[in-house]
């Protein structure tokens, strides 16, 4: 009743009694009366506190869908004349704190962006994370690799091989880890290599995951296999800012145990509070006690509300379709679905055409896209 914009009225119909004259007459009202919310049936407002909740949801949040503006003025009335002493901006900060603004993060310039030309790393240690999977721990870097972003990759080279692109997988104070698999002779010569030994690296390129995008929702990772190593940064970097997520899960699927990547950092992850962690494989032995089954059979432990999840997906392609069919069937939106086609690219340099998709290179316009950027080539066969 104190503030200047309210403007809630109620209608009073008189009449005389032999029905021949009437009046319709419109008076203040407000909507913390007991009355104001009576209707046939009843009072669907009949405590003050669903009262009191209706008018600071009107005020602060409805006004805008009707009116495009807040519908208080800063005038503190309300405030000044609330007989129990009750302080709005208290009861906003309770139920809606303010949120630090959202700072779009830039790709850095890169190093030797010029082919032909490498910025060189030392290999300060080396890991083998399955038989034929290792991890590289990097050091002696440029800072601009320092500054990469999860989801970008390098062109890394050694002498008499050619540069073969590698996704970073882990961001460290002094360095960076590449997890590589040797399919191919540049891989196997890499990941052969001892402690101290020199390569050559360009880079960071390539798009990142957007991570900002998913502040507020339900951060979901889906990863087959190898595909964790380009999304383990973005698992790394969610955890890192877990408060700003309603939730965060990672759905892992591996053919066997055995071909598990980062066990230990699983292992970490899933005794952390931050992030719930779930892995299965698609056959063991008696000796696995976890879940057996393709990864997209997690998806039955999901109980949020679907159109608020933003969702990462790396793995085999076959994987990743299913993984997208039926992250849509749940409802996640496809401009939510973010995928990286990063074992698509050869050269780097969008030269070789290897990675050429529509109109798109892998290596130059991604390798992080939306879903709803790819459009129907993402379901294509051989993509």
């Amino acid at each position: 009743m104190s503030c200047p914009t309210c403007f809630c009225t109620s209608v009073i119909e008189e009449s005389d009694m032999d029905g021949k004259s009437s009046r319709t007459e419109r008076q203040w009202d407000s909507c913390f009366d007991v009355a104001f919310a009576k209707v046939a049936g009843g009072d669907f407002r009949a405590r003050p506190r669903d009262r009191y909740r209706q008018w600071l949801t009107h005020k602060f949040s409805t006004w805008f869908d009707q009116f495009g503006s807040s519908g208080c003025v800063g005038c503190g009335r309300c405030i000044t004349w609330c007989p129990v002493r009750i302080d709005v901006r208290e009861e906003l900060a309770a139920i809606a704190p303010p949120i630090a603004p959202v700072v779009q993060p830039v790709a850095v310039e890169p190093v030797a962006a010029s082919p032909g030309t490498f910025s060189i790393a030392r290999l300060a240690s080396i890991k083998a994370e399955t038989e034929d999977t290792t991890t590289l721990s990097l050091t002696d870097v440029d800072p601009a690799f320092l500054g990469g972003r999860p989801g970008q990759f390098v062109m890394i080279a050694l002498p008499a091989f050619p540069a073969v692109p590698i996704s970073i997988s882990r961001f460290r104070s002094n360095g960076i880890d590449l997890t590589i698999r040797a399919v191919g002779a540049t891989s196997t010569a890499l990941v052969n290599l001892h402690p101290g030994a020199r390569v050559g690296l360009r880079g960071p390129l390539g798009t990142f995951w957007p991570i900002q995008e998913a502040y507020g929702r339900h951060a979901v990772v889906v990863a087959g296999g190898v595909g964790l190593s380009p999304l383990h940064g973005l698992v790394d970097a969610l955890v890192a800012n877990h408060d700003r997520f309603e939730s965060i899960s990672l759905f892992y699927g591996s053919r066997t145990p055995e071909e598990r990547l980062f066990r230990d950092d699983l292992a970490a992850w899933s005794a952390s509070k931050e992030i719930d962690v779930a892995v299965t494989v698609d056959r063991a032995g008696p000796e696995w006690k976890g879940r057996v089954g393709v990864v997209t059979t997690l998806f039955d432990m999901i109980s949020w509300d679907c159109t608020k999840v933003t969702a990462f997906v790396v793995g085999p392609e076959r994987m990743m379709q299913a993984s997208v069919q039926g992250l849509i069937s749940k409802g996640v939106p496809a401009d939510r679905i973010c995928v990286s086609m990063e074992r698509h690219m050869e050269c780097g340099i969008g030269l070789c055409g290897h990675c050429q998709m529509a109109g798109r290179f892998v290596c130059k316009d991604g390798p992080v896209f939306r879903l709803n950027d790819l459009g129907d080539m993402f379901n294509r066969e051989g993509i």
